[in-house]
């Protein structure tokens, strides 16, 4: 993976490469400040970094070339210059004043979805990332962050009542009440995070750069967003009629560095696991794998079997 940046680069988008270069994505600056032949930056890089200001008709000319229209663009500068560079075909607008760090985060999901294949493919309900995708991912980021030694965490979430809502009220309004649900996760995670669906009532989020402690406190908030959230979904007709209704969620969550996990379906396996015990709890809490007063399972259980 490798990230090429055209120069004159302010002291925040500096400081994220040098943090991207540090947990193993290449990078590299160009010297001078003229762009190469679009045929060189497609074949040298899998994303491209430029200054929003003053390269408009640049970027036009690059997202509308057959070359280097496929190609990533992450375009850096203040609100205005931004919204322009996004009109023109950026994919991604830096605010500048923002933390190298989180800058850094930008920059590497956009990577990481362009190394593994462009745009996502999406669930067809939810409009979420779908399992096959998601797993590709996770194994991605999983690999990254035990070779690296970076820290992520992995939320699993399911609508606790969700069995009975089909059951009462039928599948069609399930389904509602589904994507629904999909529309308050997006809104309550990071535009780092990577949410996905991943089976019927289950979600799940990745958390890159996120430790045990990290990914139980965005959990909670999460569990407790949703919990105070009115489905209109849920509503429904008749005589005696209802306002829209609760929908509490269960959250099991695990992360590495952790002992027993070699491959990143253990960290799915170990996430679903603490979600059970999560829903065994009486649901609407949160778990993390490892809790002391819970006996867990001598091995990671397989994730598509739970």
């Amino acid at each position: 993976m490798k990230i090429l940046a055209l120069p004159p680069l302010p002291a925040a988008v500096t400081e994220a490469l040098r943090f991207l270069a540090q947990r193993g994505i290449e990078t590299e600056t160009l010297e001078g400040g003229e762009a190469p032949e679009f045929s060189s930056i497609v074949s040298s890089c899998d994303l491209f970094l430029l200054e929003a200001t003053g390269r408009e008709e640049w970027l036009t000319r690059l997202r509308d070339s057959p070359e280097a229209g496929a190609l990533p663009i992450a375009a850096w500068g203040d609100e205005t210059s931004g919204r322009i560079a996004l009109e023109a075909g950026a994919d991604l607008w830096l605010d500048a004043e923002e933390s190298g760090a989180l800058i850094a985060l930008r920059l590497g999901a956009l990577a990481r979805r362009a190394v593994l294949g462009g745009a996502p493919r999406l669930d067809t309900l939810t409009g979420l990332i779908g399992h096959r995708w998601f797993g590709e991912i996770l194994r991605h980021e999983f690999e990254r962050s035990i070779r690296y030694r970076r820290s992520m965490g992995i939320l699993v979430v399911e609508a606790d009542p969700l069995e009975e809502i089909n059951r009462n009220f039928g599948m069609e309004i399930g389904d509602r009440a589904l994507r629904q649900m999909a529309e308050v996760l997006r809104g309550l995670v990071r535009d780092v995070d990577l949410l996905g669906r991943i089976s019927g009532k289950r979600f799940a989020v990745i958390l890159p750069e996120t430790d045990a402690e990290g990914a139980l406190t965005a959990g909670e908030r999460l569990r407790a967003a949703v919990d105070g959230y009115l489905f209109p979904a849920l509503q429904h007709g008749g005589s005696r009629s209802r306002g829209p209704l609760r929908l509490p969620i269960s959250v099991g969550l695990a992360a590495v560095p952790s002992r027993g996990m070699a491959k990143a379906t253990d960290l799915l396996g170990r996430a679903i696991e603490s979600l059970l015990q999560a829903q065994r709890k009486g649901g609407n809490c949160v778990v993390a794998f490892g809790a002391p007063d819970i006996i867990w399972s001598r091995e990671a259980p397989d994730p598509a079997a739970i």
